[in-house]
């Protein structure tokens, strides 16, 4: 008896250790699942800044949860998300099961410190590099951009109805059909990502670029990183060769045979060897054409060895024209350098971030730009959920150090020629806007405050007008009180008077089928921008001039702009900068899969003569699809 009662209390002492061992390990908060409720904890697991008081408005057939500042945004997605699933279920001929419960968040550095899909949650990563979904969560930000918010509508619905599909409802069957179906990276990220994106001008330089260095030369030997967009690109082949319906027939067929390679003979009629062969021999021939009497910018590289697959950015000349900032990225850690052109030396002045294969990298900062003294560079940065703002002089080391506290995001911004006032593009209450910044007074006037998206503003050279690129379909601020996106949602460049304050925009550019941005001054009533006119982004000049409409008691005048092309590159040039006081321009462009930097002299403004420019196929298809939409 005495011995069965030492065994009892034994092993109620083993139990007793084992559960408060469990209670050590175990977290404490687990809240992190929704509730029919209006404030919801999510847990410690990440390093949190801000504090997130999360609301939501429920819809038909999903939640949208936003918080401080978010409103605006979670209404967007409430009027735009319904439009987007049907879109997909009806591509993929499938339906999604269950309620989808949209994340918003005003920026990626709200997202980034995000522990949802940490305790519990059934994570299934950042698929098409836009998105990151956790079972029917779909975690999204906002950049500035409400096309870009779209497209992350878009792959979040794709890869929810994705993996239902594909894997079934819930986790049970999921784990079931994982062991049964293995689907490569470039399948699944590829199809997520043309979804989410479509096919533009973007995606037609880099594969051209890609097809054309022979990186896609043995398609299934790819990184990761780079089978997404290589997936993207067969994906759009597929949907050109085959037609839309076949993307349905294909998931279906691999679903059943629990191979994809079955699914490529079943429906296209071929398997997946002769497919990429077929895919790499078309692009092959297609890019031939559009590579025809295309040049490429004059000179030596700055760099002369680029690193590949490091994002150079934000290119800066000095007012002097000695020192050319710039930003590097390589999958999350960024670097600033200062190279002086003279001499040819490089340093670097700023690094952070850090190295993440998981998270996408965030390149929307640092924003650099040089003060008109040019004794000085300006960078804003994002650390621990704050935006700061840095003074770095070519010949010290240690920068001056400040908060900017007045804006949730900065997006760009550059000086005016007095020094005193900065133009910015920032987000407020969840839109993007053009302010001035006083520096002396440390106070903001927001010019714009409407819904269009407002960007990478600058001053004209006698800081009298402020240009900008825009979605905007009204040239007069405060009369359109709009809250979606425009039908054909591309960027014009516009010219606001700042010194007159009138609400009267003039338009520098119209074009229905092209986006152009990066405008800056070249002299007085002149202006560089980028445009795709062409289906590649080349340098484009405009030149703003008046004359006499008629007189009463005072004169009145009407503006008139001619615009006319400057390059006819063969990529894209990504950036550009000007020193107009040293006569010397800074271009960027992506070639042979590495970023090239170029210095020049300022190239001559001359409205006598216009650059003839061929179209790439692209744009000639999208302008005869415009066409034939016009035509009653």
């Amino acid at each position: 008896m005495a011995t069965r009662k030492s065994l009892i209390l034994q092993i109620s002492r083993t139990f007793l250790v084992v559960l408060t061992t469990l209670f050590m390990i175990i977290p404490t908060k687990l809240s992190a699942q929704f509730y029919q409720g209006y404030q919801t904890n999510f847990g410690k697991n990440r390093v949190q800044y801000n504090d997130f008081l999360w609301t939501f408005y429920r819809f038909k057939n999903f939640d949208t949860y936003f918080y401080l500042g978010g409103k605006e945004l979670a209404e967007f997605v409430g009027k735009n998300a319904d439009k987007e699933i049907d879109d997909i279920e009806r591509l993929f001929d499938y339906q999604i099961n269950g309620r989808l419960q949209f994340m918003i968040f005003n920026r990626y550095t709200d997202l980034k410190q995000t522990n949802i899909g940490l305790e519990g949650d059934e994570v299934t990563g950042n698929t098409g590099g836009l998105t990151r979904v956790m079972g029917n969560k779909v975690l999204i930000y906002f950049d500035g951009d409400h096309e870009h918010l779209r497209q992350q509508i878009r792959a979040g619905v794709a890869q929810v109805l994705f993996h239902q599909l594909m894997y079934g409802g819930n986790i049970k069957d999921r784990i079931q059909s994982a062991v049964l179906l293995t689907i490569p990276q470039w399948y699944e990220k590829g199809l997520i990502s043309y979804v989410a994106k479509g096919w533009g001008v973007e995606q037609d330089n880099l594969l051209k670029d890609n097809i054309i260095s022979g990186k896609y030369k043995r398609f299934n030997k790819l990184l990761d990183s780079e089978s997404e967009f290589a997936g993207h690109s067969m994906w759009h082949y597929i949907s050109q060769t085959y037609g839309n319906t076949s993307i349905a027939n294909l998931l279906y067929m691999t679903r059943i045979n629990r191979s994809i390679e079955n699914g490529f003979v079943y429906v296209l009629g071929v398997n997946l060897k002769k497919l990429t062969t077929n895919w790499l021999s078309y692009n092959q021939n297609y890019y031939q054409v559009d590579e025809k009497e295309k040049l490429f910018p004059a000179g030596e590289a700055i760099i002369k060895k680029p690193k590949s697959g490091k994002v150079f950015s934000k290119l800066r000349l000095s007012p002097d024209g000695n020192y050319l900032a710039y930003v590097t990225n390589d999958i999350g850690k960024y670097k600033v350098y200062m190279t002086d052109i003279r001499k040819g030396k490089t340093k670097r002045v700023l690094k952070g971030g850090y190295k993440s294969v998981q998270q996408k990298a965030d390149l929307s900062f640092p924003l650099l730009a040089w003060h008109p003294s040019g004794q000085y560079l300006t960078v804003m940065r994002e650390k621990k959920g704050k935006v700061w703002m840095d003074y770095y002089k070519p010949e010290k080391r240690k920068p001056e150090r400040n908060k900017f506290f007045y804006f949730d995001k900065v997006l760009d911004f550059s000086y005016a020629p007095n020094g005193q006032e900065i133009a910015l593009s920032g987000i407020q209450n969840g839109q993007s806007d053009i302010f001035v910044f006083n520096t002396r007074s440390r106070t903001s006037e927001n010019l714009t405050n409407d819904f269009y998206d407002d960007l990478q503003p600058s001053f004209s050279t006698d800081s009298k007008n402020i240009i900008f690129a825009s979605n905007r379909v009204n040239d007069t601020l405060g009369v359109d009180k709009s809250d979606k996106l425009p039908a054909n949602n591309n960027f014009d460049i516009f010219l606001m008077d700042f010194s007159g304050k009138s609400d009267l925009l003039k338009r520098i550019t119209n074009t229905p089928l092209a986006n152009e941005k990066y405008p800056i001054a070249a002299d007085s009533g002149r202006y560089y921008f980028l445009s795709d006119a062409s289906g590649i982004y080349n340098r484009y000049v405009a030149s703003v001039d008046s004359t006499i409409s008629f007189i009463d008691t005072v004169e009145h005048y009407r503006y008139y702009v001619e615009t006319f092309p400057q390059t006819n590159y063969s990529r894209n040039i990504e950036d550009h900068h000007l020193s107009s006081r040293q006569n010397k321009y800074a271009e960027l462009v992506l070639s042979g899969g590495r970023y090239k930097m170029f210095v020049n002299p300022a190239p001559k403004v001359d409205l006598t003569t216009s650059m003839n420019i061929n179209n790439t196929q692209l744009r000639q298809l999208s302008a005869k699809k415009f066409m034939n939409e016009k035509r009653p």
